[in-house]
């Protein structure tokens, strides 16, 4: 499977009393795929063809990181677009952080 190429497709995080608000975009003719990485364990898709916003109700716990992703792929199943990985901001902390780049999830047909 080829590596989606970087885009500057945004995912906004915001903690909320019942778990992790992510806000994306949603892109004509794409589905997402949420992912989410628990203290640089592997990927974990959380939401097939999700819609936004997606509430996670997994809350950080202080020292655990936990990083997200949103892929985007065609009716095919193929990875075309996906935003750079977000940090959840722990607890009494307000805002996430943008990590960039890096690894990417794979999605098996």
């Amino acid at each position: 499977m080829n590596t989606p190429t970087a885009t500057t497709i945004d995912l906004q995080l915001h903690l909320v009393p019942a778990g992790c608000r992510l806000d994306f975009a949603r892109l004509s003719g794409r589905f997402a795929y949420v992912y989410r990485r628990q203290a640089n364990q592997t990927w974990k898709c959380i939401a097939h063809n999700a819609c936004s916003p997606h509430l996670d109700r997994t809350v950080p716990t202080t020292g655990s990181v936990i990083e997200y992703m949103v892929c985007y792929c065609d009716a095919a199943g193929n990875i075309t677009d996906s935003t750079p990985i977000v940090q959840a901001p722990q607890p009494g902390h307000s805002q996430p952080v943008n990590l960039g780049l890096g690894a990417r999830p794979v999605r098996r047909a």
